[in-house]
C-alpha cells in the first residue's frame, strides 16, 4: 500500500510503499525494480495502458520501498503490477 507520497521537487514525486501491517519487507538487491501499469489516458499521447519499471531507491532492511516518478509521466493513477 502507499504509506506516503512526497513531492520532492516540482518535477519529482516519491512513493513510499509498505505492507498494510507495517512489518518489515524482504531485502532487495541493487538493480531490482517494481513494475507499474499506467492506465490509458494517464500519459499524454498514449491511447493504451503503459507498463513502466521503476528502480527501488532506498536501502534494504527498511519497512518501506521507495520509488520516484517524474510528475509529467502520469496525471493521477498508477497501478502496481
Amino acid at each position: 500500500m502507499v504509506a506516503n507520497k512526497v513531492v520532492e521537487t516540482d518535477e519529482v514525486t516519491s512513493f513510499h510503499l509498505q505492507k498494510p501491517d507495517g512489518s518489515e519487507l524482504p531485502d532487495f538487491r541493487p538493480g531490482q525494480y517494481l513494475s507499474f501499469r499506467i492506465p490509458k489516458g494517464e500519459i499524454e499521447s498514449y491511447d493504451h495502458d503503459v507498463v513502466r519499471n521503476y528502480s527501488l531507491s532506498n536501502k534494504p532492511g527498511k519497512k518501506c520501498l521507495k520509488v520516484y516518478f517524474l510528475n509529467k509521466i502520469f496525471k493521477n493513477r498508477i497501478l502496481l503490477l
